[in-house]
């Protein structure tokens, strides 16, 4: 497991902030495997996307979650809400490391050293809820033959806290890559069936598959 170290390197980005029709924010667009003319640039990100999802080198943990930091603070600076809770998308396996907890640690590290205001001009405080939704049984994903429907994925996950509404704070889920965005979706749900306001939940990904 890699450390969160060399946090006072982060760096301000310039990124292309877009949303889908659902309003999920990405940065990147991702083209699988099944992808052959793409761009040398594409297939970089690709491969940098695959280190990310297997936490193989700090390097790109780190230059992903910089993104997200910077993503962060453009969705988040006229959020009415001074508090920001950060969730996870839980991994389709129990037993798969989250590159996107890992992300969230250093979000939250960040915060604590003051980085978040100072490099980021973000005003908001942070919160670490990387654990708050965990696969409780895996579930099938694209790559791997069939897709699990919206049912599947919201039998699968558990919320380990109930009343969210008295934390006064927005949620921010972040995963690495979506797709259909139904993984998504179903955090969502399941945040507002916990009781968080619906007008109170952000949603991040890395990169939109094309």
């Amino acid at each position: 497991m890699i450390k969160v170290v060399n946090v006072l390197d982060a760096k301000r980005r310039n990124i292309n902030l877009k949303h889908t029709r659902d309003g999920i924010y990405y940065f990147h667009d991702y083209y699988p495997t099944r992808y052959r003319r793409i761009s040398d640039e594409d297939i970089e990100l690709r491969q940098k996307i695959w280190q990310y999802k297997d936490i193989e080198t700090t390097e790109v943990v780190m230059d992903f979650t910089e993104e997200m930091m910077e993503a962060l603070t453009h969705i988040v600076d006229k959020c009415k809400y001074r508090n920001i809770g950060l969730v996870a998308v839980p991994p389709s396996k129990t037993y798969k490391s989250s590159a996107v907890r890992m992300s969230i640690r250093l979000l939250y590290k960040w915060y604590e050293m003051n980085i978040t205001k100072r490099m980021y001009k973000c005003n908001k405080k942070v919160y670490d809820f990387g654990e708050l939704l965990t696969r409780q049984s895996d579930i099938s994903t694209s790559h791997r033959g069939r897709r699990a429907t919206y049912e599947e994925q919201m039998e699968s996950i558990r919320c380990s806290k109930d009343n969210l509404n008295k934390y006064n704070m927005a949620f921010i889920i972040l995963d690495d890559v979506t797709t259909t965005g139904t993984s998504m979706d179903v955090c969502r749900d399941i945040l507002i069936e916990h009781g968080c306001p619906e007008d109170a939940i952000y949603r991040i990904a890395i990169a939109r598959t094309v």
